[in-house]
């Protein structure tokens, strides 16, 4: 997989050609060679060489006889590199210093070629391109070293030495007892702040002197207008006092409803507290954990990484320099009341001053898949064209394997967006390192692959989803892991065994600066459960023993805290709810009050109607 995936290098072509053709109009082949292999090698972050460079300014010609483009990630290793190329230049546009070429035809593209020389660049040189990667590529970049740092790490030794549980528990000091103490006692804290809060609302006995008045009052009672008026007179006046008490229950309830979340949070916080301290115990007597989560990362986590990685650092690439060619629009200005002001029109519809408008690509993967495509629309600015810049190759071969790559830069607003989309079908696995692991094999000798990448950033947002299956497997016999005692050597052999079909699929996003990765497999349960067998009962027994141990002696403080919250939490809600609950009740009455009221009125008021009529 990271041999293909690599053909995503092929975003800096039409990049790079863009920069080597404006440099081709001005200096000598000679001196124009070595500009173009210093603006390349600085957009990619490692030496790009060009050889057998030729340019004509009478015939519009410029080709070369070599390009290459060293991998930054492996520097004796090209990421692509092409024979001749050759360009048709649109003369017009020059004479308003523009360029524009209708087409360019690139041939001999070939992906991961060996180098003869080191391609690494200067630390100084590498510094200057890191520093120009927008923020969200550099954060993403962080995120994706903090989660490989964290990846989990198989030792073997681990199920085989001795395991001396009291001393590792001697070493490890509890943290979670002093944290739950202090929780506690700001719960206590909050909790008398929340009561003298709560006095303050309306008592029972301004709710009792507003029910007395409302019992006070019967419209059946009263016939005389004026004295059902003026009913109407007490029950608005209770009602105002109703709705003053409903401001104040409202204010305090927000506040309320916010502080409870946090309250109700104790005990998960004390759990994680607890669980901390367990982890670090087992760190301590260097237990393996053997959950399936971690032995899905144990198996694929680290080069999915690093693939997601490299392909960011090139998108943060793109959108580096787009950024830079981007024509920035005057500011509108915001002129005084009554006074007209300066009206700047764009150059929104004019020909862009660098545009590629297609590019033909021919050339083979290192496994001898043909590839033919194009990519269309590079351009030093999107938005006088309205065009976003795409990218389409694909190729197939006759024992069924094929490859297709769609990819769109779209730079017209101010929320960049790319999305990049790869199929890899019938990949022959042969000889390919599937893991690390160190249970199994190193390589396959047999297989068929197949892949699907999803990766799309919005903004400052991240989103990849890639699958990947292994069809027919059989790993390489000659290449079983060495050195292994007898019972490592059978689970060995039994996960071999069992793995003729590999599947996994992996999600990394980060949104809103909020960073997530995770990774499963079909094989995970075959793993953990054999590992877990692998593992001897003093083992186990240790881990038992160790987590028990911080049980014991966190468990009491757990347990004051969970009655403590427990208690008080529902004592406060019990004493806020009255409140609401009161106010919503007189409010009702009120309203039928007034009803019943208005009714009996508008009664009297027609009656006295009829009598003038009599």
């Amino acid at each position: 997989m990271k041999k293909i995936l690599r053909i995503k290098g092929i975003i800096f072509l039409g990049v790079l050609i863009g920069i080597f053709i404006l440099l081709s109009f001005v200096f000598t082949d000679r001196w124009l060679e070595n500009q173009m292999e210093d603006y390349g090698s600085l957009v990619v972050g490692a030496k790009v060489e060009v050889d057998g460079l030729y340019f004509s300014t009478t015939d519009l010609i410029l080709r070369w006889n070599r390009l290459q483009v060293t991998d930054p990630r492996n520097t004796m290793t090209n990421l692509f590199e092409t024979t001749e190329c050759d360009l048709d230049i649109d003369p017009f546009p020059l004479l308003s210093k523009k360029l524009n070429i209708e087409n360019i035809t690139v041939k001999g593209l070939k992906f991961n070629t060996p180098r003869e020389t080191d391609g690494k660049l200067s630390d100084l040189e590498k510094q200057a391109l890191e520093e120009g990667m927008p923020d969200f590529v550099k954060e993403l970049h962080q995120n994706l070293k903090d989660e490989a740092a964290h990846m989990p790490v198989f030792n073997v030794s681990q199920f085989t030495r001795k395991i001396n549980v009291d001393s590792v528990y001697a070493m490890l000091e509890l943290q979670s007892p002093q944290k739950m103490d202090s929780l506690k006692n700001a719960s206590e804290q909050k909790y008398n702040e929340w009561e003298n809060r709560i006095a303050e609302l309306p008592s029972e006995e301004d709710f009792k002197e507003i029910e007395t008045q409302i019992n006070s009052i019967d419209p059946n009672k009263l016939n005389d207008i004026d004295e059902l008026k003026n009913t109407l007179v007490v029950g608005k006046s209770l009602k105002d006092k109703l709705s003053q008490y409903r401001t104040q229950y409202d204010a305090l309830k927000n506040n309320f409803d916010s502080d409870l979340k946090q309250l109700k949070r104790a005990p998960g916080d004390a759990q994680k507290w607890i669980q901390a301290d367990y982890r670090r115990a087992l760190s301590l007597a260097k237990l393996p954990d053997l959950s399936v989560k971690n032995v899905a990362k144990l198996l694929f986590g680290q080069r999915i990484l690093d693939q997601i990685e490299t392909i960011t650092g090139y998108i943060g690439t793109a959108r580096y320099y787009a950024d830079k060619f981007k024509s920035s629009a005057p500011e509108k200005e915001s002129p005084p009341r009554l006074q007209g002001q300066y009206v700047h029109f764009g150059k929104y519809l004019e020909t862009p001053k660098f545009w590629i408008k297609k590019m033909d690509l021919s050339g083979e993967l290192s496994n001898g898949l043909q590839l033919a495509g194009n990519a269309e629309n590079i351009v030093s600015s999107q938005k006088n064209i309205d065009q976003p810049t795409s990218l389409v190759l694909g190729g197939s071969r006759s024992d069924k394997t094929a490859l297709n790559l769609n990819a769109l830069f779209d730079y017209r607003d101010e929320s960049p967006r790319e999305n990049i989309s790869l199929k890899l079908d019938h990949l022959p696995l042969n000889g390919t390192k599937l893991t690390d692991f160190a249970l199994l094999p190193s390589k396959i000798a047999k297989g068929s692959g197949f892949i699907s990448a999803d990766i799309n950033f919005e903004a400052d947002n991240f989103l990849s989803e890639i699958q990947f299956t292994g069809t027919q497997l059989k790993f390489d016999a000659g290449d079983k892991p060495q050195n292994l005692n007898p019972q490592l050597a059978k689970i060995s052999h039994s996960i071999t065994n069992a793995m003729t079909e590999v599947k996994f699929n992996t999600g990394i996003r980060q949104t809103d600066g909020k960073f997530n990765f995770n990774i499963n497999s079909n094989i995970d349960n075959l793993i953990a459960r054999e590992l877990k067998q692998l593992a001897s009962d003093e083992v186990i027994a240790a881990r038992q023993n160790l987590e028990a141990k911080v049980t014991q002696e966190t468990g009491k403080y757990k347990q004051e805290l969970d009655a403590f919250v427990n208690e008080k939490v529902s004592s406060l809600v019990g004493e806020v709810q009255v409140v609401g609950d009161l106010i919503d009740e007189y409010e009702a009455e009120l309203e039928t009050l007034k009803k019943e009221t208005e009714k009996k009125i508008e009664k009297k008021a027609a009656g006295k109607l009829l009598d003038i009529f009599k």
